[in-house]
């Protein structure tokens, strides 16, 4: 929890929200890109795909992605992570996709047929998709985050960034803030557990 804490951005705070509300609003979508789109080419790289190769991929994909928010939108019962889950696993069969157009297109040549053999993998199918979930656990555990934080007094808030960001022991931030070490305990604990209820609600909506 405490690397995501660290992680102090109002967009990525807001893309949660801000996707859920509106896939295409025009705000979330390049954070949204920037993210995801880093994310694809990372694994592109794992799966050792070449960089330009890569790059192919991850624009196609994002574009792929765009086209088709309409009916990702339609499932407005389904989960944040099962969401994106499922864009993992378009952008998986998108590649496969490209790959064979590519392979009937090219002629009088050895065609590629290299090019993207890792990545129609199921294993890295698998991959992609973990990594999707991972990034849906930020996500969401950041939004609980920017929630509590306004519901919660200022000392209560600052106990548990000092204990979970700062690693600072009770003793330390009881004299940090010149408070009592069970009143620390009791803070951390009250926003630990309003984190823990709102990443469940949010987990449910």
């Amino acid at each position: 929890m405490a690397c995501i804490l660290g992680h102090h951005s109002s967009t990525d705070f807001s893309l949660l929200d801000s996707l859920l509300k509106d896939r295409q609003e025009s705000d979330s979508w390049p954070v949204f890109v920037a993210k995801y789109g880093r994310l694809i080419y990372r694994w592109c790289l794992h799966w050792k795909a070449a960089p330009e190769e890569a790059e192919d991929v991850v624009q196609e994909t994002l574009i792929a992605v765009f086209r088709r928010l309409e009916t990702y939108q339609k499932l407005e019962q389904s989960k944040f992570r099962s969401w994106l889950k499922t864009i993992a696993y378009r952008i998986w069969l998108d590649i496969n996709r490209a790959h064979q157009l590519s392979q009937g297109q090219i002629t009088g040549e050895s065609a590629k047929s290299n090019r993207y053999e890792l990545l129609m993998t199921i294993e890295a199918r698998d991959d992609l998709i973990k990594l999707f979930d991972e990034m849906a656990t930020q996500e969401i555990l950041e939004l609980a985050c920017k929630r509590v934080r306004v519901c919660v007094q200022a000392d209560q808030w600052q106990c548990f960034e000092l204990s979970y960001l700062k690693r600072l022991s009770g003793k330390e931030i009881a004299h940090q803030l010149q408070m009592s070490e069970g009143a620390v305990f009791t803070a951390v604990s009250r926003v630990r557990k309003l984190i823990r209820d709102e990443v469940n609600r949010i987990e449910s909506t």
